[in-house]
């Protein structure tokens, strides 16, 4: 693997790693407006699609990170 390879997949961790504190924060606030809404409300619902959302995409964020991180390490 080239020098700028490693730096690619470097800048692409990073990137990663960013979506992750973005994504969580997230889910933070989407759990507080949770905490606030009554159950069974429209709005309750598609928050918790949205919540739903959030934890599949930091789900595969985690996957992506990893990966770069083998291949980052098999070099």
């Amino acid at each position: 693997m080239t020098a700028a390879e490693k730096r690619r997949i470097q800048r692409a961790l990073n990137a990663l790693r960013k979506q992750r504190v973005v994504l969580k924060e997230s889910l933070k606030r989407i759990e507080a407006l949770l905490c606030r809404m009554p159950i069974g409300s429209r709005e309750r619902f598609e928050l918790l699609a949205v919540r739903d959302s959030i934890i599949e995409a930091l789900r595969l964020n985690a996957i992506a990170i990893r990966n770069l991180k083998d291949v980052t390490c098999a070099c």
